[in-house]
């Protein structure tokens, strides 16, 4: 009976968390079916992939924006993301060389610290990009497709529940307004990403608006 009564709150929470949008009321797009799918496949997989695995942490974050007011649950941005997935390829042997994807990201990493430790911004800004799109598309590679409809899913209702409540909040500094504008025009890009299919650079933008939530929340600790 116990567990039945926590399958029923959990369906309840995932049917929120996909349908209902904290801060806005609008009619559903093909944006939100992408997202949605995304999100339910996700959560449907949760208890084959373990308590500790993606899948069931974003099913713990799709409850709590769906049951909570404050403060909005922490994303994970993407080389959290990244580093699940070498956990899970070195798990899977079979198909992945996890150390193999760990030392080129390092070298990766290594290269674009390098320049802008000497200041040369073109490179860096070329290389740093090079290193997060190797992070986006290995995290897609190894966790799923899915996976990244369900983050966009995820950090468009954070933003919208990060709204809610700082539109609740007396004397919110501007800057965290800004953030939250900017947070919303990447996620954005990161629909226009996903609805193209365009997977990697979904999960990389969706990356830095959870950044930015993360961010204002912080802040109002």
């Amino acid at each position: 009976m116990i567990r039945h009564r926590q399958k029923i709150r959990m369906l309840t929470a995932t049917a929120l968390a996909m349908g209902v949008s904290a801060g806005c009321d609008r009619s559903p797009t093909a944006l939100d079916a992408v997202q949605r799918d995304g999100l339910r496949q996700v959560i449907e997989a949760a208890g084959a992939a373990g308590a500790n695995s993606v899948e069931s942490d974003f099913r713990g974050l799709a409850w709590r924006l769906a049951t909570i007011v404050e403060p909005t649950p922490r994303l994970p941005v993407l080389e959290e993301l990244f580093d699940r997935a070498i956990e899970r390829a070195a798990l899977q042997p079979d198909r992945f060389n996890d150390e193999s994807i760990r030392s080129e990201h390092r070298q990766l990493a290594d290269q674009a610290w390098a320049a802008v430790a000497a200041g040369e911004q073109d490179e860096a800004d070329g290389a740093l990009t090079v290193a997060r799109t190797f992070m986006a598309s290995h995290a897609i590679e190894v966790l799923g497709e899915p996976v990244a409809a369900a983050y966009v899913a995820l950090v468009g209702l954070a933003i919208d529940h990060a709204g809610a409540r700082l539109s609740t909040v007396e004397r919110t500094p501007p800057r965290a307004f800004r953030m939250l504008a900017s947070a919303r025009n990447l996620h954005g890009d990161a629909g226009e990403a996903l609805m193209s299919a365009d997977y990697t650079r979904a999960v990389d933008i969706a990356g830095h608006a959870a950044g930015l939530i993360n961010a204002i929340e912080a802040a109002g600790r």
